[in-house]
């Protein structure tokens, strides 16, 4: 697999490496122009080259999603010149590492996330932006497999099982599974859906992907929770609803 998954004390790192057969500074460009970036980066970017400069990640106004799980802005915390460029996405670290080759450049970038339930679509999303990054690169249209086929290998490897954390005196659980069904039908199942009312608050975030969307679900409870039995029980829940909707 492209993309390597390393263990950051409570949180993880996802980290890729690219060969270049292009000089350093022009990879720098594609990795700091924000008219560059505009050909592979996940959003539109607004940037201040400066440390301490503002990111500003422009959103798809007709997508509606939870500001806590998809951040609008951020801050550049490193600017080496042709060497390494950092800076946060909300609470998401991204840093780009490049050093010459004989033939080019070597890309090192790492995305340090704060918890392992997002990995699979996070990941996901980056080897289809990179493909992206290394066509535009060499000036030829991509040609990527797709999100969905980067997104089944990975949930066949790293799986999609509930992830509990402990967050500020709370402990979240957090589900992220792919529903063969669009978004609206899987909105109209989970209003037909007879759930029992559980402790604590749980929060639904449907995000659409072609003909199928993913289901992010997160369950939170105040203070400390042993979440063993809610693990199971989402997951045979989310386990039917996808049965169901296939």
């Amino acid at each position: 697999m492209d993309g390597e998954l390393v263990r950051d004390g409570d949180a993880y790192v996802l980290r890729f490496q690219r060969d270049l057969p292009h000089p350093v500074d022009r990879v720098w460009q594609a990795i700091t122009d924000p008219s560059h970036l505009a050909a592979w980066f996940p959003h539109p970017v607004e940037l201040e080259l400066r440390v301490g400069g503002k990111a500003v990640f422009i959103n798809d106004p007709s997508f509606d999603v939870d500001e806590e799980l998809l951040a609008s802005s951020g801050e550049v915390i490193e600017l080496d010149p042709n060497r390494r460029f950092a800076f946060t996405w909300g609470n998401d670290l991204l840093r780009f590492e490049l050093s010459p080759t004989a033939t080019g450049c070597r890309l090192v970038f790492t995305h340090h996330l704060p918890h392992r339930a997002c990995v699979n679509r996070t990941v996901s999303g980056w080897s289809v932006c990179l493909d992206s990054f290394e066509a535009s690169l060499d000036g030829v249209a991509a040609n990527s497999p797709g999100w969905r086929h980067y997104y089944d290998r990975y949930v066949e490897v790293l799986g999609d099982d509930g992830v509990v954390s402990h967050e500020d005196g709370r402990t979240v659980l957090r589900f992220e599974r792919l529903m063969p069904a669009s978004k609206e039908r899987v909105q109209s199942a989970l209003r037909d859906e007879p759930f029992d009312s559980p402790e604590g608050q749980v929060k639904w975030q449907l995000i659409p992907i072609g003909d199928t969307s993913l289901a992010l679900l997160t369950h939170t409870v105040d203070g400390d929770w042993d979440a063993t039995a809610a693990t199971a029980e989402w997951d045979r829940v989310l386990r039917g609803l996808a049965e169901r909707l296939a």
